[in-house]
């Protein structure tokens, strides 16, 4: 058993049911390697056919656009995340309309175990909050549609689309170009701050639109946004070898956590960690169950949850980091 199971509602944009079950996946990708490899860093989109094979072993197939995503990881990986698009309507797969593909940056198990440590990381959002991108497992091959190269396979993720997330929760994706972070909608953004905390990730931001995507309930035309978080692999949890401390922020490790939320009432934070405490027993399950993290692994991953727990359940903790060392711009 990989996972226990996760509240994942479906959509009519997931109605092959891709984020509605748990246990990986087997897709293939069949597009020209070279391109792919050696242009992935100049925003080339290219084509490829993409094959998914879902549990009742019904197999699907569909010309797609493919793009490599990914600021840094661009540079470094072999294969970065990629956006897939799905648009002949002809194809069933058509209905997702985009995919994101998160698989190893190169090969070997340690990079593997980078895949994993991200893909929990959207699973313990996942338990927090209905309002948060569901997550699947994939093994992916990529195979060259020239035949120029041999097949590679690598473990991976796939990630919803933000508008199918949208839909179930009765919102509408919504395009900012800039928003003040407490322009959001509170209560979620407080939620969100502290997992980025939990997770030890300080690479995102509400006002640059950085790792953030907004969504609105889709019959108001006066409610807050909320700023839903995605990549997580510059955070602590993960620690990958390319992730760089921030110097802006002063730290000197990956592994070091910073808040990057604004101050709340103690009420309010007390009100979260709570939520944290009433999740963390599912959330230490899902690592240890977790069938393909090394033991070492799963024990790091617990250790560092261990100390956000800590912080919280700590009320001179939980003041000294989310108030007393909260933004102030």
């Amino acid at each position: 058993m990989l996972l226990m199971a996760l509240p994942m509602v479906g959509t009519a944009q997931d109605s092959l049911g891709i984020f509605k079950s748990e246990g990986p996946l087997e897709v293939t990708i069949s597009t020209d390697l070279r391109k792919l490899i050696n242009e992935k860093a100049n925003e080339t989109v290219g084509t490829a056919v993409f094959t998914i094979k879902l549990p009742d072993s019904v197999t699907y197939s569909s010309p797609v656009t493919i793009k490599a995503r990914g600021h840094f990881r661009k540079e470094y990986c072999m294969i970065p995340p990629v956006n897939i698009g799905f648009r002949d309507a002809k194809y069933p797969l058509n209905k997702m309309r985009t995919l994101r593909l998160v698989n190893a940056c190169r090969t070997g198990s340690s990079y593997e175990q980078l895949v994993f440590k991200e893909y929990l990381s959207y699973n313990f959002l996942n338990l927090l909050t209905p309002k948060s991108l569901n997550v699947r497992l994939v093994h992916v091959t990529f195979i060259d549609s020239l035949n120029k190269r041999k097949p590679f396979k690598y473990h991976g993720f796939v990630i919803e689309d933000m508008d199918a997330m949208a839909k179930r929760n009765d919102c509408k994706e919504v395009k900012r170009e800039r928003l003040h972070t407490e322009l959001t909608n509170r209560d979620y953004m407080t939620l969100v701050a502290m997992f980025e905390y939990m997770i030890g990730n300080t690479d995102w931001s509400v006002p640059a639109v950085h790792n953030i995507h907004f969504m609105a309930p889709k019959d108001s035309l006066t409610d807050r946004p909320y700023a839903v978080p995605y990549d997580f692999d510059y955070s602590g949890i993960v620690n990958a070898p390319y992730a760089q401390p921030d110097e802006q922020l002063g730290t000197t490790k990956i592994t070091e956590r910073v808040y990057r939320g604004y101050a709340r009432r103690f009420e309010e934070l007390s009100e979260k960690a709570a939520l944290f405490n009433a999740r963390k027993g599912a959330m230490y399950k899902l690592v240890n169950d977790c069938a393909w993290l090394e033991k070492n692994t799963k024990a790091d991953m617990i250790d560092y949850l261990e100390e956000f727990f800590k912080t919280i359940n700590d009320p001179q903790g939980l003041k000294q980091v989310f108030i007393d060392n909260a933004r102030q711009d």
